[in-house]
């Protein structure tokens, strides 16, 4: 009797603790249906079906529901290798877009939000950014980089970082 007490006790906090953190095990189940995974505490993640460019990666996250990657990818440090390991099983040297553009001001990068990219926020690899001409947007490496950025032209082709929030705070 005990046991089921404990158990039940268990399971409503449970319950309290999803409807606290805005989600539902539908809504969870749902995102992992249709192709997202939950990595980290509130975001999901996804890649674009093919290699796109910036834009028409950016278009093709927001009607998922989402966008490229921005808030889970600047607040929590390891994601990225996280969302890398998780999601990404193609040639090391190929690219995942994220929400970083310097296309306003040269050298001076933001996030898709608007809110300034700072350099804790930006593990560039050696010798990146380059700032050559016409690479505004922001590309995370594979593996074989240790999953850390590169300032590549906004027409090349790469898979989009969908990410979309699943629990508010």
């Amino acid at each position: 009797m005990l046991l089921v007490l404990q158990l039940l006790c268990i399971f409503f906090v449970a319950l309290r603790s999803e409807a606290a953190r805005g989600g539902s095990q539908e809504k969870v189940r749902a995102l992992l249906d249709n192709g997202w995974k939950l990595v980290g505490p509130k975001h999901a993640y996804k890649l674009t079906l093919d290699e796109v460019n910036f834009s028409r990666g950016r278009q093709i996250c927001q009607s998922w529901g989402g966008d490229i990657a921005v808030e889970g990818i600047r607040t929590s440090p390891n994601i990225r290798r996280k969302v890398g390991r998780h999601l990404y099983r193609g040639p090391e040297w190929i690219g995942l877009w994220v929400g970083i553009t310097d296309t306003d001001v040269e050298g001076s990068f933001k996030w898709l939000d608007g809110k300034p990219a700072l350099n804790s926020d930006l593990p560039w690899s050696p010798n990146e950014p380059s700032h050559s001409t016409g690479e505004d947007c922001i590309e995370i490496w594979g593996a074989e980089r240790d999953f850390t950025l590169n300032d590549v032209s906004c027409n090349a082709l790469r898979y989009g970082l969908c990410e979309k929030l699943v629990y508010d705070d």
